[in-house]
């Protein structure tokens, strides 16, 4: 017992200065270390205003910037014991404060963030050569959690740049590994998502399951609510060996209605129609399909079913002929317009 007893308070004496160590080592050289090893690790210059120890062993970083992706307002981040095992260094727990994550997507290149960016630098580099020095550390976080965060998405890869944001963004992860390896990532993400293309621009989105971006597979299930918590879309999102398949429904009158086309803005077919079946009564129910790649999201096709209806007795012949005014309206629309261009033109 006493053999034991004395083990015992060895050990917490030693863990007391490897913490005393850890402290000292922080509040002196912590802050030039981690920007060196984070930005030589994502390849990208990587910046923070101050980092402080957190007790017991953890590490909290201020106005965190990754270069051109990624700026946190307060990283903390606390170590998982044994905190290094093998080649693997392992974090219990990383919290992201009010991050804005930049996410740019241009012609002949995939989407790119700061997580897409490190592991496609990780993955390039060729098998055969071994690394450099004490060779390269897995990271193994058990749990990641984004508060109050942004996201800001660019495709610039078409004629027409297509730009989305994700407002009051809320993720809770588990079990993700930097460099990427086959593993189940369990998710549940939150958010309001904004867009002038997007018909439901404004509703809170929500999804949860799982993904495995080594392996490019994933399932899980997406809800989009309006204000009032009302379900205007759902769908289920299975992905395997990169091949994504999404499947749901969709009621048009739960999505949100765009705000009117301004005086002078040009017309957009995908406007028209949905202004036209969101103001003529119909009720509609859709359900849609849609194929695509898991780590390159593109709608080239998408299929339709379901069915529609006039809401009261008798008013689905008066509300066809609202479409039909409504298309006899565009077309006249067109035609002065094309006028006005025409006598412009001859002046």
């Amino acid at each position: 017992m006493k053999l034991v007893s004395k083990l015992t308070i060895w050990l917490f004496v030693l863990l007391a200065f490897a913490v005393l160590a850890l402290y000292f080592f922080v509040e002196t050289n912590g802050k030039p270390f981690l920007e060196h090893k984070l930005s030589a690790g994502l390849g990208r210059q990587v910046t923070a205003s101050q980092v402080r120890f957190v007790f017991p062993v953890g590490l909290r970083l201020d106005d965190l910037s990754v270069e051109g992706v990624l700026k946190v307002k307060e990283a903390r981040a606390y170590l998982s014991f044994p905190v290094i095992f093998g080649k693997t260094f392992y974090i219990s727990h990383i919290i992201l404060k009010e991050p804005q994550i930049m996410v740019r997507k241009t012609a002949g290149t995939k989407e790119e963030s700061a997580a897409a960016a490190a592991a496609a630098q990780l993955e390039s580099a060729p098998a055969a050569k071994p690394a450099q020095g004490p060779g390269r550390w897995d990271v193994l976080v058990d749990e990641l959690d984004v508060v109050d965060g942004k996201v800001n998405y660019q495709d610039t890869s078409h004629e027409k740049t297509f730009v989305m944001e994700i407002a009051d963004l809320e993720l809770k992860a588990r079990s993700v590994a930097y460099p990427l390896r086959s593993l189940n990532t369990s998710f549940n993400i939150a958010g309001i998502v904004l867009g002038e293309e997007i018909p439901f621009s404004g509703s809170r989105a929500e999804a949860e399951g799982w993904v495995n971006w080594k392996d490019r597979n994933m399932d899980a299930q997406l809800v989009v609510k309006e204000p009032s918590g009302t379900v205007g879309l759902s769908a289920g999102l299975k992905a395997k060996n990169n091949v994504l398949t999404i499947t749901g429904s969709a009621n048009i009158d739960n999505l949100t209605v765009k705000p009117a086309r301004k005086e002078g803005d040009s017309h957009s077919t995908e406007n028209f129609f949905l202004d036209v079946l969101q103001s003529s009564g119909i009720k509609l129910d859709a359900a849609f399909s849609i194929k695509t790649k898991l780590d390159d999201f593109e709608v080239s096709s998408i299929s339709f079913s379901g069915n529609f209806g006039g809401g009261q007795p008798g008013s689905l012949r008066e509300n066809l002929k609202n479409i039909g005014q409504k298309f006899e309206d565009f077309g006249k629309q067109l035609i002065e317009e094309k006028k006005e261009s025409l006598n412009a033109i001859a002046e």
